[in-house]
């Protein structure tokens, strides 16, 4: 089974770079700017208790550790990525993971040397915050703080909008309001589960105490 995680790339200073990467299927992260920051050069030295790790080292595992697939509790080939405020603020592009973690410095600019080989789900149309089908428990996990964090227990939620994907721009970008949201499902639901109690004449029984409300009298 696929697992789910949201990773915060620097959509401030790079975010051309790393959209263009994005789309060529290199999801790529920070704190990657020495030959001997790369993830399994650092898991190597942390194994042996007589290797020193540098600060250097040290923030780019902080952070970024669970991008390397041999360590515990980290992204694995299948997993699903959302990767926040790329290429808008208040957006989620959403990417599948097609291989193993590597380590390549670009030419320009000299950072962001983490890689995940991905498939980009969402194209060039990324899903908003508030869009239509979007649940609030996905909206609220943003207030973490972590550069990388696990949302298993969303899973579900974020199925659902990628099986959106490339349905209708109003599965992905359409703003909708969640209380007229909520009216509109509860209204569908009431009558479904109208249907499914009651056929025929048997609907006067809930029709009678409608009435009743409504006009006082039911005859």
């Amino acid at each position: 089974m696929p697992r789910y995680w949201i990773l915060r790339v620097d959509h401030r200073e790079a975010k051309d770079f790393l959209w263009s990467e994005l789309k060529a299927g290199r999801l790529r992260q920070g704190w990657g700017y020495r030959e001997d920051q790369n993830l399994e050069t650092i898991a190597a030295r942390r194994k042996k208790k007589s290797a020193t790790i540098t600060d250097e080292q040290q923030d780019a595992w902080r952070g970024n550790r669970r991008m390397l697939g041999s360590e515990p509790d980290s992204i694995q080939e299948g997993d699903v990525i959302l990767v926040p405020h790329l290429p808008e603020d208040r957006h989620w592009s959403i990417a599948r993971v097609l291989g193993p973690y590597r380590f390549e410095i670009p030419n320009k600019p000299k950072d962001y040397g983490h890689i995940l080989p991905v498939e980009l789900l969402s194209g060039d149309r990324p899903v908003g915050f508030q869009a239509r089908g979007v649940a609030a428990g996905l909206r609220q996990t943003m207030r973490h703080l972590s550069r990388l964090w696990n949302v298993d227990h969303l899973g579900a939620q974020i199925d659902q909008i990628v099986g959106n994907l490339g349905r209708s721009e109003d599965a992905v970008d359409v703003e909708e309001d969640p209380l007229e949201a909520l009216l509109r499902e509860i209204e569908v639901a009431g009558w479904e589960r109208l249907k499914f109690h009651f056929q025929g004449a048997e609907f006067e029984e809930p029709c009678v105490p409608l009435l009743k409300t409504l006009y006082g009298d039911a005859t």
